[in-house]
């Protein structure tokens, strides 16, 4: 089956078939117990483990679509976020998680700051990072810097790259690429953004098409920078 087709079919209604699909199950072992109430006890609950099997089979093939299907349903609701010290405002699909790790850079440590919403309504993962550290000491120039983050992202997760190219964002070198984990469940969008000492990285998934996704599309459009002092900057977001 088509997986858009599946994510439609099963996505919106699979709580609502499951629970018909119990309730009908259950009175009808109910109703075949009854008619076959003189029947020795092992036949009258072989149709009570033929429902329960089916049940099982349904469950996993819900599941399976939700997983293996493209996120074609989009999430409830939007809300603006606002980190004052991140400078950058991002809508995401309720609030989100913050964490702080220790990231090694060229023989240092840096924080990273995250916020995240890992999986919203849909199953999307939601994430927007930024960190500090001096990038004129990377060899390669800014270019280098980009495609080495996105590099590292990639085989971090153990992915292939689908795809890649240089952007500019509110007036700030960047790039955006996608890749595809290697179990093949699902795209992920990302982009790297840099303002002088500082980086910005976002990346959603996994996404149905990383051009067309509603989910991924309202995330990545939402984002506006609120830099001063870092680099050459205009109050403008991506189009």
């Amino acid at each position: 089956m088509d997986p858009s087709l599946m994510r439609k079919l099963f996505f919106r209604t699979g709580i609502e078939f499951y629970v018909l699909y119990v309730i009908a199950g259950t009175a009808l072992v109910a109703l075949q117990n009854w008619w076959n109430r003189n029947q020795p006890a092992q036949k009258r609950w072989r149709y009570g483990r033929v429902m329960i099997a089916g049940v099982g089979l349904l469950v996993l093939f819900l599941a399976g679509s939700h997983v293996v299907a493209p996120r074609l349903v989009p999430e409830r609701t939007w809300t603006p976020f606002t980190s004052k010290e991140g400078r950058f405002t991002v809508s995401f699909p309720g609030a989100p998680q913050d964490f702080l790790e220790r990231r090694p850079y060229k023989n240092e440590y840096r924080n990273l700051y995250t916020f995240a919403i890992p999986g919203g309504w849909t199953g999307v993962t939601y994430t927007m990072s930024y960190m500090d550290t001096p990038t004129d000491k990377f060899d390669g120039g800014l270019r280098g810097v980009l495609e080495g983050i996105r590099n590292t992202v990639v085989s971090g997760a153990q992915s292939q790259l689908l795809s890649s190219a240089p952007i500019t964002f509110a007036g700030q070198s960047g790039i955006e690429f996608t890749y595809r984990n290697l179990n093949g469940i699902g795209l992920i969008r990302a982009r790297v953004i840099i303002s002088g000492k500082r980086i910005y990285m976002q990346w959603a998934g996994p996404l149905a098409d990383p051009k067309t996704d509603p989910n991924g599309t309202e995330f990545f459009k939402s984002l506006k920078l609120k830099e001063t002092g870092m680099g050459p900057f205009s109050e403008k977001t991506d189009k």
